[in-house]
């Protein structure tokens, strides 16, 4: 039986997204208090991809201290909360029900991969199986029970926002941060929030201290413009 996600229509000031919406192109109105959980690829029982010499479990929570420092450090009333401590394992879903049991703005699975190239790259993505049918909404004043898979359409639009929000913002000379890329993307499956992935491709262990600065500079960008 699949799992079933109780969403009441109602509560759309919970995540800025309404079923009674027919634009497809949401644009939030700027917080004054903003909560994001980032979700570090790997974890105690799952290192992650090996890049240089390290494990990606290692440089994803590296980042997302350093990430988390910045963004707060920087932005007054915004609040950065990790899925996983380091050393620690999850359950299956554990983050997903984490996530969704609090009033979040935007979630963010950051992963590496080893990058061939000499220039660092960075990939964005959001949740979506069918653009053709997805962005149609049903209009119902009624509860409504959306199955585990379908939950990111509480925040299909706002997804869509931050990740091409976040690409236009995020072009340096640098490094290259390619189109946003909408497709079934695992590690969203289940989010209710805003959800996005940024994935960043490294040829060295310690390069990704070069991408803290302007990922942290995209990220408020998407959030605040």
């Amino acid at each position: 039986m699949k799992r079933l996600l109780l969403i009441t229509l109602f509560s759309s000031t919970l995540f800025g997204w309404s079923f009674f919406t027919d634009d497809d192109s949401t644009t939030p109105a700027r917080p004054t208090s903003f909560t994001i959980i980032i979700n570090p690829a790997g974890d105690a029982k799952d290192p992650g991809r090996t890049i240089d010499d390290t494990y990606e479990r290692s440089l994803t929570m590296q980042f997302a201290e350093e990430l988390k420092k910045v963004l707060e450090y920087n932005n007054k009333g915004l609040k950065v909360i990790f899925t996983r401590l380091p050393g620690e394992a999850l359950e299956s879903l554990q983050n997903v029900s984490f996530s969704n049991r609090l009033a979040i703005n935007l979630y963010i699975h950051l992963s590496f991969f080893e990058e061939t190239a000499s220039k660092p790259s960075i990939f964005t993505y959001s949740l979506l199986y069918d653009p053709a049918t997805d962005f149609i909404q049903k209009k119902s004043s009624e509860l409504t029970l959306l199955s585990y898979d379908q939950a990111y359409k509480v925040s299909l639009s706002e997804s869509k926002h931050y990740s091409h929000k976040f690409a236009a913002n995020c072009n340096q000379k640098k490094f290259t941060c390619h189109t946003p890329i909408a497709l079934p993307y695992k590690p969203l499956i289940g989010i209710m929030a805003p959800a996005i992935g940024i994935e960043m491709g490294i040829n060295r262990k310690n390069q990704w201290k070069n991408l803290v600065t302007p990922v942290a500079s995209a990220l408020q960008a998407s959030i605040y413009s």
